[in-house]
Parts: structure tokens; sequence; C-alpha cells
């Protein structure tokens, strides 16, 4: 059994799996998560991520919900649309800020159990380059922090846009509901090709020629 195996058949998330330094993401390891979140089986509830700890307690609740988001492993060969729960206690309406990210996004600037909630979070309302052109959903990129990071290969080259400086980490998007910042709402395949282009420029700073 891969080391991913073992610690996702135990419950662990991606950032427990990714918690060694410059730890890459692969498809497999994309397709375990998925499996794990969308079959409810033990959360890891884990602080001290910083100091490489992974897990201090697990709890059988389910999530209150799922949402769909977009999914660029360091290591993929394609995104993927994957599972975003909301974290357990979390009661309706839920919010982007009750999203479980960190299933998804490692955050070693946790201290003491305490997630800074936009500190790798970044709000897009308008079309890249264009500030008047408002989008009718906003999305929200997450990354992980690029000092505990590979070079995001699938950024760099599976989109088409490799001879800008590397880009460190795993980059997770979500769709807000319509004239939202705060609700969320499932992405769907006809999304991708918008939120391809958001995250070169979030990423980038600029669109590909």
């Amino acid at each position: 059994m891969s080391l991913s195996s073992l610690y996702l058949a135990q419950g662990r998330t991606l950032h427990a799996v990714a918690c060694h330094h410059l730890r890459k993401t692969f498809d497999q390891d994309v397709a375990e998560v998925s499996r794990v979140l969308l079959s409810h089986n033990p959360v890891c509830r884990s602080i001290g991520i910083a100091s490489g700890r992974s897990l201090l307690s697990t709890t059988w609740q389910v999530f209150p919900r799922i949402v769909k988001g977009v999914f660029y492993g360091t290591n993929c060969s394609s995104h993927h649309i994957v599972p975003v729960p909301f974290d357990i206690g979390t009661f309706a309406p839920y919010t982007i800020d009750d999203l479980a990210v960190e299933n998804w996004i490692p955050y070693h600037c946790i201290e003491k159990g305490v997630r800074l909630l936009d500190y790798y979070r970044h709000e897009v309302a308008n079309f890249p380059t264009l500030p008047t052109c408002l989008l009718e959903h906003r999305y929200s990129v997450f990354i992980g922090d690029p000092l505990f990071s590979p070079v995001n290969v699938l950024i760099g080259h599976q989109l088409q846009y490799s001879h800008v400086p590397e880009f460190r980490g795993d980059v997770l998007v979500v769709k807000h509901a319509r004239n939202s910042s705060s609700v969320v709402v499932d992405i769907v395949d006809e999304d991708i090709a918008l939120v391809n282009l958001l995250v070169i420029w979030y990423v980038h700073g600029q669109l590909p020629s």
C-alpha cells in the first residue's frame, strides 16, 4: 500500500498526506481524497500543521453539505472537479468561510489550531484586465503556502503557459452564487474555460498571449 493510500485509509485528508515538505500531488491522490470525502469516512480534525503533527482526533460525523470545486494539483495531468465539504459543526446558511478547504489545500500558517481564513484566498469579481466587466458569478481562489509547496507543473505546462515564472502549490477554485460574496454553489463543466483563465491570471498576473 502506498503512503497516500495508507493515510487516506485511516481517514486522513490531503494536507495530512502532503504534510511532508514539498510533497507533490498526483491524479491518484486527488481520486483517493475525493473518494474519502464522498463516502463520509472519518474526518481528520487536525491542528499543529506547521509542526508536522497531522492527526489529533477523529470524528465519525458526516459533512453537512458538499459543493464541487476545481482543483489543480501540482503534478496532476489535468484539473479535477472535486468535492469540497462544509466543515462539521456548521449550519445553514453555509458560506465560504464554512468550507473545509484544508481537505485540499495545506495551511502551514496554522498556529494553535486557528486558520487564517483569507490568508491564501483571493476573490475574483471581474474578468481579468477588465475591472468594469463584472462576472455573473464570483470565484474564490485558494492556494497553499508557496514556501512549503513544489512547483505546480499542471499550471505551468498543462495550461500552456510555461514561459512565466514558476508557481508553487496546489490551487482550489470555488464558485459563488450569483451576486453573492459568501454563498457557494457547484462549479460545472461550462465554468472550466473561464476558471482556467482566472487561475492563470491570478497566479501569473497576466493572460496567455
